[in-house]
């Protein structure tokens, strides 16, 4: 419910009210007592509909609320009891199906859907009904109000089926029988929740009456069960449903059935032979599946949208409430369409091959080959001059053998622009005796890329070479390039089939010949010179901007702020500078003006040319369909949000986008996708890891809105919220859902209860809500995010959940039943968690005690030795972050790869021989300590932060450390005050390091200038440290350029520094 519902139900239930019921002298009022608790879910369901009927009740219904807000003394409880006389009168307009147009809705919805509403709205008030004290409703009738209500609880799945909402007579036909059946229902409800008297609440008469309307309900499904036999006849569900086609709708149906399978529910038991049939059908299509999405063939995309609209239906069949009657004949239906589906895959796979189809994108949404990237930069070129000289150093020199040089970068950052500036540059094309240029695009073809570079190439005719066919073509090119230093440009190139088609007629005669890509895609296997084209400056933005908007004219001051803050807002790509220019030039130079632009930057990007929104989508476009999904998500955060890759890969892997046929686990597959998407030039790396990996990740605001906007032309997830309106979104579906009915839904559409995703950690409230309910009928939750006011026994039913985390601030225990939920993999609660006496009981005492899929745990306060075992009951476990609270024998799992550990004595416990990353914090420990820490034979990333140790001397003894890459020391001291530790390794230690930290560090004297000599040492970073310490580092730099070494980068960041300038920017 809505606030102003809430109120008026807390106020109706208010002591005093009734009081004044019992007293007061309209006698006839005081009966039905239940009157409290039905007002407001039909005032709710008044709000919600989208039409009105007579100013009337809307005028008394806002009177209503306003007095239930303001009812604070018996004056004010008085009016409101009048005014909810004349209220239960009024509304009972809205006890029947309304017929008037739902002119506020657009797209306006299916007759079903209100329909739907309707049921939904008398289903509330029977739940209403039943949950009445004890005594008000007798047994016997509280039975029949539940058969009543679960009817109804069918009509609502029925009315979603795809069948029933095909157009078509025979459809119109149950259709109206349903209406007729259903308003009789809302006007027997009506009758109780308007009665005056006991009459109409007396036993024999409301037996009698419900049970006429079971009898109904039983002719009505008679009719249905004949309705049914024609279902094979009629077309599929006509609802509007996503274009992205990937594997995750089948992956997704897979697991659905094998939860069906595995927990046996009472209602499917009696056809889980067809349960299984469905299982193994459903798992060989997902294999002829590979040949629609791999093949991208653009014949099959009509194909692979019938498939798509069967497996919607049969998600919603299997998870619908429905009963065996009902799913007996669907089942069989579904069953009989997977096979025709398998037929007409593989009877096209036939035709194909003996046609030869030829391999084209797919689906088939063309873009014109003209949205090429910023053509009208040539004139206006800006930003980039060390990388023109870079590159034209690399063409003009080095090695004699022909050497391939890439311009790479995201869509719209100027990889032409800066491509045709080299080609044209008079150095270069001196330098070479032949200069040709082709543009590849998304629509290769092998005979016009050999036009374009016979006709750019000198004294050829364009119409000449057309005449002439493919195999003279290559010849003639062939030819012309022997035994010439030629350069080759093949602009906007997306995979290698072109090179692999071309090489073969560019002749290699060690004449220094240089092939130049230029590609959205660093990754296409041309590593002889990758060039990966950065953002421009934010200076470098106004410039190009400037320029554009007042060619030689000075910018008139009143602009200048403005400007610059619309120019750092296109956050470097040119892409988006010159298209905000173009604006800008044809509007009035006023602050006003440009303000109104800076506001609404992308809106006005996008809406002003039709070029900016198809350059960017021609790179969703060549995705392949597992990528789609993976890039659309990205507009489910906010823009600008930086993304941490554990959790975005716990959010794909749990909306079931990653395809599980793959080799390796889950988490693994989604991070290749990730690459894939970072190489494609579509995703940002905001910070790495210590070990090189991604650690965060970003989107472009342009592109960020680009997955907005596809994702609103092709339905992705039924259209995509963000932020503050997802938070409130996902509170409004808790509060909807009552624990006494399981909802049916769409999962593909993500409504209610088919939501596989839900974040309620407070990263968007407002203000604290308590998550008290709702939660539990989200059966199919993956991945749950809650702030620390939440029940958590409720998410006991959520069996399917992999990922919780809980934002809260004290510590809490972890119940057993979240350990033994089978596909739980990781557990987070940010304030701390203890295992359970339970836990702890079972673990010693059950054999069979396993938490068989847990990988991650954090973080998890330990108290005794008797955690030790629980986590040896978790085979699978591989991180752990963990506090110590308390000193006791314990020994940690050997499986752990990765441990992060709190509060660490010299007493405390030893690490396992498999770590390969150890992080220490609050600790104090002596050298020894960490000497057996350099023992361990797997380490590779080592953080000691905010600890102490108790020598001065640092001695490592040979053979430590063996496999370490990254070494962190950050603000670590020494226990004596003022003192400083001798780093004395030997010349084995760190043979693998890369990357040395040291932050807030005084408790070293210097640099061992040993480390120099570690031929893998590629970065010292230093930051507010002793100044001996910044000294022993610009030594080890200057050291090692004597001798050669360039590689070796060595960074000293001064904290005061950087506090000034903040200051000064202030």
């Amino acid at each position: 419910m809505d606030p102003p519902q809430e109120i008026l139900k807390e106020i109706l239930e208010d002591r005093e009210l009734r009081n004044l019921i019992e007293r007061s002298i309209d006698e006839n009022f005081e009966r039905f007592v239940g009157q409290r608790g039905l007002v407001p879910i039909a005032v709710a369901y008044v709000r919600r509909l989208c039409f009105r009927y007579d100013q009337k009740t809307y005028s008394l219904l806002d009177k209503f609320e306003f007095s239930a807000v303001f009812c604070k003394n018996l004056r004010a409880y008085r009016n409101l009891f009048q005014s909810l006389m004349s209220l239960v009168q009024d509304l009972r307009v809205v006890f029947t199906i309304p017929t008037q147009p739902m002119s506020k809705i657009s797209p306006t919805p299916h007759p079903n859907e209100v329909v739907v509403e309707f049921i939904d709205f008398l289903v509330q008030l029977l739940e209403e009904i039943v949950s009445f004290k004890p005594g008000f409703i007798v047994p016997v009738i509280h039975v029949l109000i539940k058969d009543l209500r679960t009817e109804l609880g069918f009509l609502i799945s029925f009315l979603g089926d795809a069948p029933l909402r095909a157009e078509v007579d025979v459809t119109k036909n149950i259709l109206s029988d349903i209406k007729v059946v259903v308003n009789q229902v809302g006007s027997f409800l009506y009758s109780l929740f308007s009665a005056r008297d006991d009459e109409v609440l007396e036993t024999e008469r409301l037996s009698l009456s419900l049970s006429d309307f079971l009898q109904k309900f039983e002719l009505l499904e008679t009719k249905i069960k004949e309705y049914c036999i024609t279902v094979p006849k009629l077309p599929g569900c006509v609802a509007t449903k996503s274009r992205v086609i990937s594997f995750f709708a089948v992956d997704s149906l897979l697991d659905d059935l094998e939860d069906l399978i595995n927990y046996k529910a009472d209602r499917i038991v009696p056809v889980m032979d067809q349960i299984i049939m469905l299982y193994e059908e459903l798992s060989l299509l997902r294999s002829t599946l590979n040949y629609i999405f791999v093949a991208r063939h653009l014949q099959l995309e009509e194909l692979a949208m019938n498939t798509r609209d069967l497996l919607y239906e049969i998600s919603y069949v299997i998870n619908s409430v429905t009963p065996v009657w009902y799913l007996t004949p669907r089942l069989s239906q579904l069953l009989e369409k997977i096979h025709l589906v398998k037929m007409a895959i593989q009877e096209k796979k036939s035709s194909s091959i003996d046609a030869g189809i030829p391999e084209e994108g797919y689906p088939c949404e063309q873009v014109q080959p003209q949205a090429k990237e910023l053509d009208n930069l040539e004139d206006d070129f800006v930003g980039f001059q060390d990388e023109k000289i870079k590159i034209a150093d690399q063409l003009t020199s080095g090695p004699l053998k022909q050497q391939i040089i890439s311009i790479v970068g995201m869509p719209g950052l100027g990889k032409t622009t800066l491509a045709k500036k080299l080609f044209n540059d008079p150095s270069i094309v001196h330098h070479f005796d032949i200069c040709a240029w082709c543009v590849v695009s998304q629509t290769y073809k092998k005979k016009n890329v050999l036009i374009d570079i016979l006709a750019s190439a000198r004294n050829h005719d364009r119409e000449t070479n057309k005449e002439m066919e493919e195999e003279n073509l290559a010849e003639e090119l062939y030819k012309k390039l022997k035994g010439m230093r030629y350069l080759i440009v093949m602009d906007d190139v997306w995979d290698t089939e072109p090179w692999d088609d071309l090489k073969r007629y560019f002749p290699d005669d060690e004449t220094g010949s240089r092939i130049l890509f230029t590609s959205r895609n660093k990754e296409l296997g041309f590593n002889d010179v990758v060039n990966e084209l950065p953002f421009l400056s934010d200076a470098e933005c106004w410039e190009l901007l400037r320029w554009k908007v007042f060619q030689t004219e000075r910018c008139p001051p009143e602009l200048l702020e403005i400007g610059k803050h619309i120019a750092a807002k296109c956050r470097g790509l040119p892409l988006s500078v010159i298209t905000i220019s173009s604006i800008l030039a044809n509007i009035q130079k006023k602050e006003s003006s440009w303000g109104k632009i800076a506001g609404h930057l992308n809106e006005h990007i996008f809406d002003s040319t039709n070029n900016c929104i198809d350059i960017l989508k021609l790179s969703y476009q060549h995705l392949p369909a597992h990528l789609k999904p993976c890039f659309l998500y990205f507009g489910a955060f906010k823009e600008d949000e930086v993304i941490p890759v554990r959790k975005l890969i716990s959010l794909w892997v749990a909306e079931g986008f990653i395809n599980k046929e793959n080799h390796g686990s889950s988490e693994d597959v989604a991070h290749n996708y990730l690459m894939d998407l970072i190489n494609r030039g579509l995703v940002l790396v905001a910070k790495k890891r210590s070990n090189g990996g991604v650690k965060t990740c970003m989107i472009h605001d342009l592109l960020h809105e680009t997955c907005l906007r596809i994702a609103e032309e092709v339905n992705f997830m039924g259209g995509i919220e963000n932020g503050s309106s997802k938070y409130k979104k996902d509170m409004s579906i808790l509060k909807m859902q009552r624990p006494c009915f399981p909802r049916p839904f769409d999962p593909y559409l993500h409504s209610q209860l088919g939501r596989r995703v839900m974040d309620l950690s407070g990263q968007y409230q407002s203000s604290v809500q308590v998550v008290s309910g709702g939660i539990e009928n989200l059966v199919h939750l993956r991945y749950l995010a809650v702030s620390e006011n939440i029940e958590l026994p409720l998410i006991e039913k959520l069996h399917r959940l992999e990922y919780l985390g809980v934002e809260n601030h004290g510590e809490v225990g972890i119940p057993e039943f979240v350990l033994n939920m089978k596909n739980l993999k990781h557990l987070r609660f940010h304030g701390g968690a203890r295992f359970s006496e339970s836990s702890h009981l079972r673990a010693t005492t059950d054999g069979s005690f396993q938490i068989n899929n847990l990988q991650s745990i954090s973080t998890l306060l330990i108290h005794n030795e008797m955690y030790a075992k629980v986590l040896g009951c978790a085979p699978n476990l591989r991180k752990l972050t963990c506090k110590l609270v308390s000193r006791c024998p314990f020994q940690f799992p050997n499986q752990l790869e990765s441990l992060n550990i709190s509060l660490m004595r010299d007493s405390g416990p030893g690490f396992p021989l498999n770590l390969k990353k150890l992080t220490l914090l609050q600790f104090d420990l002596s050298w020894e300590k960490i000497r057996m820490i350099g023992r361990l034979p797997n380490l590779e990333v080592l953080k000691l932060r905010d600890g102490s140790f108790k020598e001065k001397q640092w001695d490592t003894e040979e053979g430590e450390f063996q496999k370490l890459k990254f070494f962190e020391l950050n603000n670590v001291k020494i226990a004596s005050q003022y003192a400083c530790a001798e780093w004395n390794p030997t010349s084995d230690d760190y043979p693998k390091l890369e990357r040395l930290v040291l932050q807030n560090c005084y408790c070293l004297n210097k640099i061992p200038s040993s480390l120099g000599y570690i031929l893998t040492l590629q970065k010292i970073e230093v930051y507010g440290c002793a100044e001996s310490i910044e000294k022993s580092a610009v030594e080890i730099r200057e050291e090692q350029q004597e001798m050669g070494n360039e590689e070796l980068k060595v960074i000293i960041f001064h904290w005061q520094h950087w506090f000034s300038n903040r200051v000064n920017r202030a």
